[in-house]
């Protein structure tokens, strides 16, 4: 290899190790090239929230500087710690072969220090406990006394009613110093482990599973599922680990490979038959499972944000906040389309409500959705908006879930193991795909429209610009409503 790598550890290459080795080696020696897309909404939500839990201490000291080097940085640091400094932030360690960058220092006492790591979750996890530990470890063995350890995680319970985010309500500080104690002989041997692994440009041979999305994406899955088979194993609906382990013993890595004498339970009995066969499964029961899904019949499909910081009064972290809604209506040959989507600078809940009262009230037809998800949204509207509670239950009760009906009546192989949309429309209506649009999921809409909010708050970003946007967004919610009567009329000339 032409560029030098340097095996040592950090926070994050250490937690990535803890969920798959190769993952950790392949930051190391084969990392992915920047694509210069549009900046995740949720990086930038760490870095605000990372500046709103520094105001819980009343003052501090930057242990970073720009541009700086990490042996710079190091430097910086010790200085600080042999200071009358009480406070640190973004204080960075070495050990030679561990590094660490930690949120926040604070001086205990004249003896001893509180390390604290900041979150944008909501409830403590094991790899809090994990990456915690690694900084005690690297701390410790570099002779700094840490007395006790802290996370600071976001509340769930905060709702927003001043103008400004109120920290000291917004964030939960729990003590984690025994959890950590426990985990520090394992953390030691974990470490040891780790570095051995990476000091070899050879990458471990590590078969995909459950661990390569939880606890989180691993962002080099495409590249190591590339060569696995499309109805790899893994995609069967809920397959534990021990599973999936158990077919790879026994050299089965696709699902029509599976032998009837390890037979699943349930949907995936019918998913095994189907790859094993070839062949399509239709429920008999499919026609009378039908009944109530119109024609005439709206087709309806949301889009929202979850920001951790919450964007408007009276709302909670991670909350649910609708933008958008899509609605075709399928009244015999007649197809017809409507939709709202929101003005970022402004909430948008309240007047999107209003508009789909208003766009259905004047019949009962139902309201086909794909997903328990708009249930989830129109009831979270009625409870915040009371005045429209009445209007959006009655909306509630004429729901129809096309995904439960699919997931019990109809398989095809082409589903490799997924009810998804993007499965099953492109698998039933080939020529209905999202390949087309400059907005080709949820995750993307989302993004784009959270980072549109930031913008327009601070008037980086012009309203023709917006308008482009918007209308990507809406093309994507177009479809996937489109998708759902598309699947309607396939559902219904197969009975």
């Amino acid at each position: 290899m032409d560029e030098i790598y340097e095996p040592y550890l950090s926070k994050s290459r250490f937690m990535a190790g803890l969920q798959c080795s190769l993952r950790l080696w392949n930051k190391i020696y084969d990392p992915l090239k920047d694509d210069n897309s549009e900046p995740s909404s949720s990086e930038l939500e760490r870095v605000k929230i990372g500046e709103l839990a520094r105001t819980l201490f009343s003052s501090g000291t930057f242990a970073s500087k720009q541009n700086a080097s990490h042996k710079a940085l190091c430097e910086i640091t010790k200085t600080l710690v042999n200071s009358n400094e009480t406070t640190l932030f973004d204080a960075t360690f070495d050990t030679g072969n561990c590094r660490v960058r930690v949120d926040i220092l604070d001086k205990a006492d004249p003896s001893g220090w509180k390390v604290y790591q900041i979150s944008s979750s909501t409830s403590i996890h094991d790899r809090h406990i994990a990456s915690m530990a690694y900084q005690v470890h690297v701390l410790s063995s570099l002779g700094i006394n840490i007395q006790a350890a802290c996370i600071i995680h976001i509340n769930s319970k905060y709702r927003h009613k001043n103008p400004k985010i109120v920290a000291t309500e917004f964030f939960n500080i729990v003590d984690v110093t025994d959890s950590v104690n426990e985990r520090l002989a394992q953390t030691e041997t974990l470490i040891n482990l780790k570095l051995e692994s990476i000091n070899t440009q050879s990458a471990p041979k590590i078969n995909p599973g459950n661990f390569c999305k939880s606890p989180m994406p691993c962002e080099f899955k495409d590249r190591c599922h590339a060569t696995l088979p499309k109805d790899w194993t893994g995609k069967l609906p809920r397959i534990k680990q021990a599973q999936l382990e158990k077919y790879s013993n026994h050299g089965i890595i696709s699902i029509s490979k599976i032998p009837d004498d390890m037979c699943l339970s349930g949907i995936g009995e019918q998913i095994r038959i189907s790859h094993k066969t070839g062949k399509p499964f239709i429920s008999g029961e499919l026609k009378r499972r039908l009944i109530g899904f119109g024609p005439p019949a709206y087709h309806l499909d949301f889009e929202s944000i979850m920001p951790a910081i919450p964007l408007y009064t009276d709302t909670s972290p991670y909350q649910h906040i609708p933008f958008m809604f899509s609605l075709h209506l399928i009244d015999g040959n007649s197809l017809t389309h409507q939709d709202f989507i929101g003005f970022p600078a402004n909430d948008p809940r309240r007047d999107l409500a209003l508009s789909l009262i208003r766009m259905t009230e004047n019949d009962e037809f139902p309201i086909v959705v794909y997903s328990h998800y708009e249930k989830r949204i129109l009831g979270e509207l009625a409870r915040d908006f009371p005045e429209l509670e009445t209007p959006l239950l009655r909306l509630i009760s004429r729901l129809k879930d096309l995904y439960q009906l699919v997931q019990k009546s109809i398989y095809f192989p082409k589903f490799y193991g997924s009810f998804s949309i993007k499965h099953v429309a492109p698998a039933l209506v080939p020529y209905l795909n999202y390949s087309d649009l400059e907005i080709k999921n949820g995750a993307m809409a989302a993004n784009s429209y959270q980072n549109m909010v930031y913008d327009s708050r601070i008037g980086k970003i012009e309203n023709s610009a917006i308008m482009q946007r918007l209308s990507s967004i809406r093309q994507y919610c177009k479809r996937d409503t489109l998708a759902t009567v598309e699947i309607w009329k396939y559902l219904n000339s197969s009975i």
